[in-house]
């Protein structure tokens, strides 16, 4: 299934993470892998920046950013990466 984001139109939104598959044990939080053209990867850190916490904790490379929503029914985690970079195998 294809998600849609207001916020970037273009990108291509996808559920991952262990609640993505079904019956599987998970921690109760939800992932979403956002994928965007490396060229638009700038533009998405400052505009989900606006919107969302980022997470500190996860890797900062120049084609991935983590961002969180703890206090969402389920936690929320949002990874953003770069299409066909190295991290875009969520």
């Amino acid at each position: 299934m294809k998600y849609k984001c207001e916020l970037l139109p273009e990108a291509d939104i996808q559920h991952v993470g262990s609640s993505a598959i079904p019956n599987s044990v998970t921690k109760g939080d939800l992932d979403i892998q956002v994928r965007v053209s490396t060229e638009q990867f700038s533009k998405a850190v400052e505009l989900l920046s606006n919107v969302y916490e980022r997470n500190e904790e996860s890797a900062k490379i120049d084609t991935f950013r983590a961002f969180k929503v703890d206090t969402s029914n389920p936690p929320l985690g949002i990874q953003l990466t770069g299409n066909d970079s190295e991290l875009d195998f969520l």
